[in-house]
């Protein structure tokens, strides 16, 4: 599992105006779909539509499938057509095939990789009662811990927002609250200006004052993420047991757990 540095989340969400920060969640794709066109003809003569006909029909089934919170929802057939061409005496084939997509595997594939992970289809009572020990309860903390990391990245980037608004107000000069208040003490109270000025000043020190507000709030949410995240790669290893999961077979186990 990626894991950020506290640097890494500072430097990146300094560049934030807006927008939440996305929690990387891949999809699976549509399993693939193989087409086959069978053309018969007879007494044809090399043509598709000779004496006896020269068409053949493909039939593919492409299914995609969507789960959400442990349950599998919604699937869709594809119907790609082969047609058939008759060729001498009528006789023709046509298979036309469309190869899986790279990266991606079935959910039988999958399945088998994820082993004991695959008690994620307990109902939520079971996870309720679950051992912290028993396979249930491993996943059950992991599944609590990633949500903890999704909040706490979510409040991250919320803090990475405020901090840039703080950033582009007008009456933030980037100067240091000491030298605001060292240039109000020195301020002639007796000129016709002094209301004015002071007044700018003022603002700016308040400015000021919110900018570093926002820049604290957003180093401690920094620090908290990557503790978070360190507490849910640790639990997803205690979970499989020390092994290492491909990068689909960990989406597809976070998207039955609704994470």
């Amino acid at each position: 599992m990626t894991r950020l540095t506290h640097s890494a989340i500072v430097l990146g969400l300094g560049l934030v105006a807006a927008a939440a920060l996305p929690l990387p969640q891949v999809g699976l794709g549509p399993q693939a779909a193989f087409a086959k066109g069978d053309g018969n003809g007879g007494n044809g003569n090399g043509g598709g539509n000779g004496n006896g006909g020269g068409n053949g029909g493909g039939h593919g089934n492409g299914g995609s499938q969507g789960a959400s919170h442990g349950a599998f929802q919604g699937a869709s057939h594809g119907a790609p057509q082969g047609n058939g061409h008759a060729q001498g005496q009528g006789q023709g084939q046509q298979k036309a095939t469309a190869e899986p997509s790279e990266g991606k595997k079935d959910h039988g594939l999958l399945a088998a990789e994820l082993k004991g992970l695959n008690a994620y289809h307990a109902n939520p009572k079971a996870f309720e009662k679950a051992a912290p020990n028993s396979q249930v309860g491993r996943i059950a903390t992991y599944r609590r811990d990633a949500l903890a990391t999704e909040t706490a990245m979510a409040a991250l980037s919320a803090a990475g927002v405020a901090l840039a608004a703080a950033a582009t107000n007008p009456n933030y000069k980037g100067r240091t609250a000491a030298q605001i208040e060292a240039d109000i003490a020195a301020l002639d109270t007796q000129a016709p200006d002094y209301q004015s000025k002071l007044a700018a000043l003022q603002a700016e020190l308040t400015a000021t004052d919110q900018y570093a507000a926002a820049q604290s709030a957003l180093d401690g949410l920094a620090t908290t993420v990557v503790q978070d995240q360190e507490t849910e790669a640790n639990a997803l290893d205690v979970a499989t047991k020390g092994r290492t999961l491909s990068p689909e077979a960990l989406a597809y186990f976070r998207d039955q757990l609704g994470l």
